[in-house]
């Protein structure tokens, strides 16, 4: 994710498509593959206190460095739009992308309030997954046919700019497939069958299908071609378990790759933390903005300066992941 939203002029690429064909979608299959029915209000509530806090302290930031960037005019920071009140109304709202919704009529803009939109989709996806699963109990048709209707609808609002529903609705809809991909990826074991590596390389022919085929935007629910995206996104999810699999294996007795396994670990461990920073440092830092610019003010380095700037956006996060649980 960090990676894709710092491509710069490399946007709207092969690569940008390679990884937004699954850069959302693996963190809604991982928790569909951890899943667990639950019953109650405790489970609305654990979510609230594990996704709601953490955005709503965000936006907290969020606002309050906006708010000093117009009062001191600082280089290191920017207000993340024209005023604090909008920035609020985009928090309340929770579209992950721009568009309309009509009232009573009348077309109204919605302004995005950035990444973090995935915090407030994550929440009311395992709501709705959580009922799937209750539902399947009475009628096992439920599970498959509840996910791929909403996809379905997902998608059909992501076509249509004017209908960018509060909370990235849209966007929860659309991935409820791989929530249930996740589930029986677990439930069947199939990340340690004797096949797995012909379902690697099947994923990987997915994956690379998909990223030909144009971007998968789900924050918008849109793809040029949905069932692509989607299987696209559940085969490059797969090869992605796999590579963590491989690299906890390649980890046993060799130093170096177990010091990379314990860095990328930590991000895992902590993604919401890491998240959250990087968030922060899209909305209100110009940080990287200031370092892809002194690579191109003192020579033709801008792909340099790229790497640089990912670099840099990578280390606060996992810097964050480390300092934040302590």
């Amino acid at each position: 994710i960090i990676i894709g939203h710092s491509l710069g002029n490399y946007s709207a690429s092969i690569l940008q498509n390679i990884i937004f064909a699954v850069h959302v979608p693996v963190f809604f299959a991982i928790t569909g593959y951890l899943f667990k029915e639950h019953r109650g209000s405790r489970y609305v509530k654990k979510l609230a206190l594990s996704l709601l806090l953490p955005y709503s302290f965000t936006v907290l930031i969020i606002i309050a460095l906006s708010a000093l960037a117009d009062a001191t005019n600082l280089p290191l920071i920017h207000a993340q739009s024209q005023s604090v009140l909008s920035t609020l109304k985009a928090a309340l709202y929770g579209a992950g992308a721009d568009g309309s919704i009509s009232v009573l009529g009348n077309a109204v803009n919605i302004k995005p309030i950035g990444a973090i939109w995935f915090l407030l989709a994550m929440f009311i996806g395992n709501i709705i997954f959580n009922y799937t699963l209750r539902l399947s109990q009475k009628t096992k048709l439920g599970m498959y046919a509840v996910p791929i209707i909403l996809a379905t609808i997902g998608f059909i609002l992501g076509v249509n700019n004017d209908m960018r529903l509060p909370w990235s609705i849209g966007a929860v809809f659309v991935m409820q497939p791989m929530y249930l991909f996740g589930y029986k990826l677990r439930q069947r074991h199939l990340l340690y069958n004797n096949k797995k590596w012909l379902y690697f390389g099947a994923g990987v022919v997915l994956w690379a299908i998909s990223a030909a085929t144009g971007i998968f935007l789900v924050e918008r629910g849109y793809a040029a071609y949905p069932i692509l995206a989607m299987v696209g996104a559940m085969g490059g999810s797969y090869v992605l378990m796999m590579v963590a699999r491989g690299l906890e294996r390649l980890a046993r007795g060799n130093k170096i790759i177990d010091n990379i396994k314990r860095f990328i670990a930590t991000v895992g461990r902590y993604s919401i933390v890491a998240l959250c920073v990087h968030i922060i440092d899209l909305s209100n830092l110009s940080v990287g903005l200031i370092i892809i610019n002194l690579f191109t003010k003192y020579g033709d380095m801008y792909t340099v300066g790229v790497v640089v700037q990912m670099i840099y956006r990578v280390s606060i996060c996992w810097i964050a992941c480390v300092v934040v649980p302590k």
